[in-house]
């Protein structure tokens, strides 16, 4: 049977468009290919600070390419070959976190999660997804928080436990340390978490960075940790952040930034958190430039008990950086203490394990 004129024309019209999809599609698919391999080789030539700029701005395709898990091995393989340092490495940690906390990806984390996750680098994954959940549903309903905290917790993560995360996002939120570390209160639960010492230390640590960036001096710093109730002290002292110390800091600025610690003002709680996180900084820009780990000269003059916590400190920084290279050793270190403390600090590794 012969087809009409205008039949004709409408299966041409009806082939052609065929034609055309499936060509879009092809085009679509290729380019597609094009970026995902220009994504991920161009990520692979960038180092420390210009990688997490990178991946950040790309954060969207490699979760559609690799999901949370594979971002997570992406930058430990980037730690791992020294394209990043460990402070890169915990940054993006962060940030891999933040976006695994929001609504539509956090389903997937409650199903995937591990303890590689929560100790990566520096437990920064955990304190993003707390960091989020946090900003998302609290005060509102804390439901999603606690319920992250009750798969965290069987897992026994390495550093901070729950709600430190939940700690940075709070003092973020309100600007005023007393108003967050309310916040922090307000999450006790007996039958859960007994105490939020972990969060009140996430509120001071991202306060030290406020105020570092005001241009707070080091003393400003103790001296806000002076003022607060004796059982918040310690947690304040521990969260300065290594007073800022710069990753070039020579060994006279190391040992000015000790002495600011010890100063006689300070009580004993202070002096101890402070010599823990000026040796715990110093230790991970050392470790993370792979130079030789030494102990600052001037930690000999101090009482034994302080000694001991400048190399518990700096045990603390250079296990994260040696989970991910099996060449680093601490023993050279240990050689060079005080002589009453090398026993203790060879057997450290054992005792911390």
């Amino acid at each position: 049977m012969r087809l009409s004129y205008r039949v004709r024309i409408l299966l041409s019209v009806a082939f052609l468009c065929v034609v055309v999809v499936a060509v879009l599609g092809f085009l679509y698919r290729g380019l597609k290919h094009e970026n995902t391999v220009s994504v991920s080789d161009e990520i692979h030539e960038l180092q420390n600070s210009d990688y997490r700029t990178y991946f950040n701005a790309h954060i969207d395709e490699l979760y559609q390419q690799e999901g949370i898990a594979g971002m997570v091995r992406r930058v430990v393989d980037a730690l791992r070959t020294n394209q990043i340092s460990m402070f890169d490495c915990h940054s993006l940690a962060h940030d891999i976190g933040h976006y695994a906390g929001y609504p539509d990806h956090f389903a997937a984390i409650e199903s995937t999660l591990t303890k590689e996750h929560l100790d990566f680098c520096g437990s920064g994954f955990l304190h993003g997804v707390e960091g989020q959940l946090a900003n998302e549903t609290y005060p509102e309903n804390a439901t999603k928080l606690r319920k992250f905290c009750e798969l965290v917790q069987p897992l026994e993560p390495y550093y901070q436990g729950c709600y430190h995360g939940a700690g940075h996002a709070f003092m973020e939120n309100t600007r005023d340390p007393a108003a967050a570390l309310r916040e922090c209160e307000s999450l006790i639960t007996d039958a859960l978490v007994p105490d939020v010492t972990h969060c009140y230390r996430g509120v001071f640590s991202e306060y030290s960075d406020y105020e570092h960036q005001a241009g707070k001096n080091s003393e400003a710093l103790l001296a806000f940790c002076n003022t607060l109730q004796p059982e918040l002290q310690v947690y304040c002292a521990q969260e300065i952040n290594g007073l800022h110390v710069a990753a070039t800091a020579s060994e006279e600025e190391v040992a000015a930034l000790l002495r600011v610690c010890t100063n006689s003002e300070y009580g004993e709680v202070i002096q101890d958190g402070c010599v823990r996180s000026v040796a715990g900084v110093v230790a991970d820009h050392t470790v993370s430039a792979r130079l030789p780990l030494m102990p600052s000269a001037y930690v000999e003059s101090l009482p034994k008990k302080l000694r001991i916590s400048y190399i518990e400190a700096t045990y603390g920084s250079f296990r994260k950086t040696a989970a991910y290279d099996s060449t680093l050793s601490f023993t050279a270190f240990c050689e060079h203490v005080h002589k009453d403390d090398r026993e203790y600090c060879s057997l450290l590794p054992g005792k911390l394990e």
